[in-house]
């Protein structure tokens, strides 16, 4: 190299604000002074200055070109070339030149400032860009597993670490952190427990060891385990995998994931899709997985479905046209809940939308170890005041209570801690049986029944409808549906009061929400029948001889009622059971995580009730709890010392945090008689 003057260098163009670069001939290179103080200067595009850090080799030329459909096919096929941008152009990959000038690297950390010229990557000066180890640390970023720099000549490159070398994490709970030979910092993560039992908690947590690792919770009904509501990717650490390269878990239309394929069907052959959430432990003690759930499809029957799975064990399957909507399914004691949804299809035979997935969480539904214990509410508003014709509806883990007294319809609402607020009166003197559901308030008028949203009413903007010439207003359903009765026939109507069908009652029915747009429970001297718009089912058991109660859940209804020997139970799904209780009359229903509970009133010295079953004879409340198909009757504990004297029907609602029931008993002095709500203690503790 033929010796040069000393000068002042402005490499590749770019403007240094910090420093100047002396240039003298030294060992062979340009050497450059002070070039540590441009290595945060923005103005210096990536790539100017190669230090051998981030290795970055320009590759071979372009290969021959290939068939391609969109520009995108043809990424892989320019190879990561940083002078040329690739193109599909009339089918075939083609490589276009950058402008002349833009910064690129040649791949040698001894040239600076390489540019782009027609295409090709042009090595620029090169540079000595350190004399000793100490010039190449502003370029290290610290990681000691991925190589220190070193000065190698002229260059800053990476000595390879060896692995096993002790280094840092930044993980406080891991241990003996190690280099691997990936270059990665891996440490050891203790295990902490072995068992539940190893870990500390206080008298009001309740603790699960999974994976080696101490998980401790508040025991509180409605505490989360965990809670995903995917916004369009699947959520970090689930795994979605599927046979099929067009169907497979992925963002939907709306909120959530949809097994479908690229054109929102899921007509694309068989397919088996599968989504399996992270692993999830659950403590001990009864807990629910609740997930808002459907298969929209336009196919029938099972041949097309999603199956769902919880700790391996197959706990539900949606066939194929099954609307989307909350889904809940218990568990019990420590288990692993992992969940896993797997969609399954037969063939190409429909255009449907494929399953979804909206959310999905994992909360505790045991009562407190150490909680309010008994929680009973009186609501009176004093002596002389009348209040009956009590009706209870859960939402979320609260309840809203309703009656009817001196002041008309009035209403309370209790929270998942048994507190209650109000009450507050809804409707003036002259509304009597109110129900309640769904967010709706239905009551008996002089003119029929009218039907309001309690939200509207609670806020002063409600619309009032009423249907004229029918009595015996009950509600049911998440979409709420109204049984009416007109003395011989039942109709179900919907939240505008329209008219979806009738059918003959003998005494007042039941809604029920069963097939998509409800269901009436009605009865004859025969038995007792649930019936749709395009079904019916005969429920098995004795011949009525009152009213009966009916609710949803897990997928089915189940209906009570009261007949000579006592009561009969029975389910859509074919359970039945009897209960051999005479004189057992005003029977109440309703589905918790530990099964069905049934509730009723004994009139005291064989009395009678009216067989209507809205206002029988003084008694004593009794309980019990079905679990599993019905098979299994567990007596609610000391419910009798608690309701003896109670007088109108009982009713009775569930939330994931425990059972309430709703009756009337008689005011300290005698003078009246007031509702009472109350929680029922699982018999199942």
């Amino acid at each position: 190299m033929p010796e040069r003057t000393p000068s002042i260098l402005h490499v590749a163009s770019r403007r240094f604000t910090t420093s100047w670069l002396l240039v003298a001939m030294s060992l062979g290179c340009i050497e450059v002074t002070d070039l540590r103080s441009t290595a945060a200067d923005p103005d210096i595009h990536s790539g100017q200055i190669d230090t051998g850090f981030v290795p970055d080799t320009p590759g071979p030329e372009l290969p021959e070109t290939i068939a391609c459909s969109s520009d995108g096919d043809c990424v892989a096929w320019a190879n990561g070339l940083p002078c040329i941008t690739p193109s599909c152009t009339a089918g075939e990959c083609r490589g276009d030149p950058v402008e002349d000038g833009r910064a690129c690297s040649d791949g040698d950390p001894a040239t600076q400032g390489d540019q782009c010229r027609s295409g090709v990557c042009d090595a620029g000066p090169t540079v000595c860009i350190c004399d000793s180890d100490a010039a190449c640390a502003p370029f290290d970023d610290g990681d000691g597993c991925n190589g220190r720099l070193r000065c190698d000549g002229c260059a800053c490159v990476p000595e390879a670490t060896p692995p096993g070398t002790p280094c840092d994490d930044g993980d406080v709970s891991t241990i003996d952190d190690r280099c691997e030979d990936g270059g990665a910092c891996i440490g050891t993560r203790p295990c902490l427990c072995s068992a539940s039992g190893d870990c500390s908690k206080n008298v009001c947590e309740v603790a699960v060891c999974a994976d080696c690792e101490c998980r401790v919770f508040d025991d509180a009904p409605g505490t989360l385990y965990a809670e995903v509501a995917p916004d369009g990717a699947v959520p970090e650490g689930w795994i979605a995998t599927s046979t099929s390269t067009q169907v497979y878990w992925r963002a939907g239309p709306s909120p959530g994931l949809r097994a479908t394929g690229p054109g929102g069907t899921y007509d694309h052959g068989a397919v088996d899709a599968r989504l399996t959430s992270s692993r999830i432990v659950a403590p001990a003690g009864p807990a629910l997985v609740e997930l808002v759930i459907g298969l929209p499809s336009t196919a029938t029957g099972c041949d097309d479905r999603l199956e769902v799975r919880i700790g391996g064990a197959l706990v539900d399957t949606l066939c194929a046209g099954a609307a989307t909507g909350l889904r809940a399914y218990p568990i019990a004691g420590e288990q692993d809940a992992t969940l896993e949804l797997r969609f399954i299809a037969d063939d190409s035979d429909n255009a449907g939308a494929g399953a979804t997935l909206t959310a999905a969480r994992w909360i505790r539904v045991a009562p407190p170890a150490c909680g309010n214990g008994d929680t009973e509410v009186a609501v009176p508003a004093g002596p002389g005041q009348l209040e009956t014709a009590p009706d209870i509806a859960a939402f979320g883990l609260a309840y809203q209570v309703i009656w009817q007294d001196d002041d008309g319809v009035s209403t309370r609402t209790i929270d998942s801690t048994g507190t209650p607020t109000g009450p507050v009166t809804l409707v003036a003197a002259g509304g009597r049986r109110p129900a309640v559901g769904a967010g709706l308030l239905a009551w008996e008028t002089d003119a029929g029944v009218s039907l309001v949203a309690l939200s509207a009413l609670l806020t002063g903007g409600a619309s009032v409808v009423t249907v004229p010439n029918v009595t015996a207003p009950d509600i049911d359903g998440t979409t709420p549906r109204i049984a009416v009765w007109d003395g011989s026939e039942g109709r179900l109507l919907d939240e505008t009061g329209t008219n979806l069908f009738t059918a003959p009652s003998l005494w007042a029915p039941r809604a029920a929400e069963w097939k998509s747009a409800g269901a009436l429970v009605v009865t004859s001297v025969d038995g007792v029948r649930l019936v749709a718009s395009d079904d019916v089912i005969e429920l098995p058991g004795d011949a009525p001889t009152g009213r009966p109660d009916a609710a949803a859940g897990a997928s089915r209804v189940g209906v009570v009622w009261p007949t000579a020997a006592g009561l009969s139970i029975a389910t859509t799904n074919g359970e039945s059971a009897a209960l051999p209780k005479p004189g057992a009359t005003a029977p109440a229903i309703a589905y918790s995580i530990q099964g069905w509970v049934v509730a009723w009133i004994v009139p005291p010295g064989g009395a009678v009730a009216p067989p209507n079953g809205d206002e029988p004879l003084s008694g004593d409340l009794s309980a019990v709890l079905f679990t599993g198909t019905l098979g299994l009757q567990v007596p609610y504990p000391a419910v009798a010392t608690f309701g003896p004297g109670a007088s109108a029907a009982p009713r009775v609602a569930a939330t994931p945090g425990g059972v309430m029931a709703v009756w009337v008993a008689p005011w300290l002095d005698g003078d009246a008689q007031t509702v009472v709500v109350r929680e029922l203690e699982s018999p199942l503790q």
